[in-house]
């Protein structure tokens, strides 16, 4: 009885199948990289995640998070003003990609060293960028339409052609990490085309120009993100190039592999802050009607959630010291840092279990000076210590990512009038 109305339940039934897509297709991309693994020399490994660095950044920048705009705009405006705002994040997209491609072309000698990759490969993650806009923009209407199937067999498609071209170009072809890197040019440019055809026939790509009032509004709620945005990326991108500066490209494959097994704590961490962030929102709205009892069940998820990830952490590093000697022996190297970024893995799932109360009383101005403060201290300490070690930068991690979550759990029982000191 209780299945039948969970099932019959558009919000529940919408919301599961988006949870199990994300999940599905992560996990999908998450694995191609370890049996990719074994076909590249951790040298090659690290060139590959240089590539997939300044692709990250690339992907924060080229829409300035005007594409945010839209979102928040959907139920809001009439259809032509919608129109008029995909213009506009089309606009600004081009622009700034534009002005990238300039900047790499004029400096391409100076941006290959810093990078650590050629010029015409930072411009193939320019271009996969711009290409995902539009990929990214026809996503995000099915979502806001609560379309789950379309949404999810297009995503699955996206990940499994991924899949089979990057091990045909890598397995068959023999290209080495440049396999990879062409398989997603392929697949983001036959998605993108599929994208643009449907925006258009759709009627959302028209000839509507955005009006000056739309691009002024778009670019003020999108440009103060964009700090928020790359704090994450210059605690995690910035050490692959400065590893790759001190200690060369080699040790930033060694270092990247641990670090994908630090990607295994923090997936299963957005996968359940993705479902439980709706979840926390119901009932902070309740809190008025009996706020004693919502700070019970919400004292009694967070200890529950933190002994889950707890267990999941020490699952992960006793596995790793097992089966990395045997499955991936060219990546032993790597094992010193499993500990501390897998530790620091298991602070940003707290962190997660903490950072939504800001979010629900709109603390965000505080959240960003956290995160951006934390980030360039982050920096700074990898900028001086990683020459000698790239364990001191993993430890940097770690303790960056603890600074990140208590502060946060802090300034929550600080500002919110909602004391969870029983808790931590």
């Amino acid at each position: 009885m209780i299945m039948r109305v969970l099932v019959n339940n558009k919000l529940f039934r919408n919301g599961a199948l988006f949870s199990i897509f994300s999940f599905l297709n992560s996990g999908i991309s998450f694995l191609l990289l370890f049996v990719l693994a074994n076909y590249f020399s951790p040298e090659e490994y690290g060139y590959l995640n240089l590539f997939t660095t300044i692709t990250t950044v690339f992907s924060l920048l080229v829409t300035l998070n005007t594409n945010g705009f839209f979102s928040i705009s959907y139920f809001r405006v009439s259809e032509e003003t919608l129109k008029r705002i995909i213009s506009c994040v089309l606009v600004v997209s081009f622009i700034v990609s534009f002005f990238f491609g300039v900047l790499i072309i004029c400096f391409s000698s100076i941006s290959s060293k810093i990078i650590g990759i050629g010029f015409q490969y930072q411009l193939i993650a320019l271009i996969i960028c711009f290409f995902q806009v539009f990929i990214t923009l026809k996503l995000e209407i099915w979502r806001l339409e609560e379309r789950p199937i379309s949404y999810g067999v297009f995503t699955f498609g996206i990940a499994v052609f991924s899949a089979i071209f990057a091990l045909y170009f890598v397995i068959k072809l023999d290209m080495g990490w440049l396999g990879r890197v062409y398989s997603q040019l392929l697949i983001i440019v036959s998605f993108f085309i599929i994208s643009a055809t449907l925006l258009i026939k759709e009627g959302y790509i028209t000839r509507l120009e955005p009006t000056k009032k739309i691009m002024k509004e778009a670019l003020l709620y999108g440009v103060p993100l964009v700090p928020h945005s790359l704090s994450t990326w210059i605690r995690q991108g910035l050490d692959r190039y400065i590893i790759n500066l001190y200690l060369g490209v080699t040790e930033v494959g060694y270092f990247s592999f641990a670090f994908n097994i630090y990607n295994i704590i923090l997936m299963i961490g957005t996968a359940f802050n993705a479902t439980n962030s709706v979840h926390l929102f119901k009932i902070l709205s309740e809190v008025n009607k009996d706020e004693a009892e919502v700070k019970r069940k919400l004292r009694k998820q967070i200890k529950l959630m933190c002994v889950f990830f707890l267990a999941i952490a020490l699952i992960i590093i006793m596995c790793s010291y097992i089966f990395i000697p045997i499955v991936f022996p060219q990546y032993n190297p790597s094992i010193p840092y499993l500990f501390p970024l897998v530790a620091a893995g298991f602070f940003q799932c707290l962190y997660f279990l903490f950072v939504n109360f800001l979010f629900f009383y709109k603390k965000t101005k505080k959240l960003m000076i956290i995160t951006i403060s934390v980030s360039v201290f982050h920096l700074l300490l990898s900028l001086a210590f990683t020459r000698f070690g790239m364990i001191y930068t993993a430890y940097i991690s770690l303790f960056s990512n603890f600074l990140i979550c208590l502060f946060v759990i802090i300034y929550s029982n600080r500002y919110l009038n909602f004391n969870l000191r029983k808790v931590v």
